[in-house]
């Protein structure tokens, strides 16, 4: 008898924990919108927040594309960077969107993904406005310079140092993240991510 006792004491605790995780754990996320257009990444949101709202080093691509959105300052703008048209005197000519992507920077994904077999028709006026084929050339483009980490990123175990990593070489190219300059960007991509994190995005 005290056998039975144990098994349903057992099973009461166990669909309470359940519960109390429904409660504490939403099954979905709704990102903000702007003028019709949707805030940010579609990046496997619901698995990304359980990870990064329960451990606080462990990263997915949300938080490293919402690092690389605050690090372009895109927040500040009115129309949240859709539309922008940024670098008018950088050597590597403009860059476009929420993201601010080159032309470089888009060949330079294009080729990586015609080179592991997904092939696409994403044009770099695409990144101008639309978020979700902006944010499949970021991950093409980390694919190719910077794997193990974009791999940790797919996985939702990225560090912090990783996601740093991710957002250097995505303002100072391949090489980005040794570069010296590129350390007051990740300054304002981190404090952003922060913000992000807890919740206090304006």
């Amino acid at each position: 008898m005290k056998f039975f006792d144990r098994l349903i004491t057992s099973a009461t605790f166990a669909m309470v924990g359940i519960l109390i995780l429904k409660i504490y754990h939403p099954s979905e996320v709704v990102a903000p919108t702007t003028n019709g257009q949707e805030f940010l990444h579609k990046a496997e949101p619901q698995f990304d927040q359980v990870v990064e709202e329960t451990q606080e080093d462990l990263y997915g691509w949300s938080a490293a594309l919402n690092a690389i959105y605050f690090g372009e300052k895109s927040h500040e703008r009115s129309d949240r960077g859709f539309g922008a048209v940024g670098d008018l005197s950088a050597p590597q000519g403009p860059s476009y969107g929420p993201y601010q992507i080159s032309e470089a920077y888009w060949k330079d994904s294009m080729e990586q993904l015609e080179w592991s077999g997904k092939p696409s028709t994403i044009t770099w006026a695409n990144c101008l406005s639309c978020s979700d084929r902006s944010e499949t050339i970021i991950r093409a483009y980390m694919q190719r310079y910077a794997s193990a980490e974009a791999g940790r990123l797919d996985a939702c175990t990225a560090t912090l140092e990783d996601v740093e990593k991710i957002a250097r070489i995505h303002n100072g190219g391949p090489k980005g993240h040794t570069k010296e300059a590129t350390l007051r960007y990740w300054q304002g991509a981190y404090e952003g991510l922060v913000k992000w994190i807890e919740g206090d995005v304006q």
